[in-house]
């Protein structure tokens, strides 16, 4: 699935955590990793449409 994804993209892996618990298993992780990468799109489509 990942590879048939549209970029941008990135694999973060959550080792232990289920499909829908990555926030709880893992604050600073997923703050550091979902929310950057997130700000990161965001403002480059921002940018992009300026």
């Amino acid at each position: 699935m990942f590879d048939a994804a549209n970029e941008p993209k990135a694999l973060v892996v959550f080792n232990g955590a289920g499909h829908v618990d990555l926030l709880a298993h893992d604050p600073s992780k997923y703050e550091k990793e979902i929310v950057e990468y997130m700000n990161q799109i965001i403002g480059t489509r921002i940018r992009g449409v300026e």
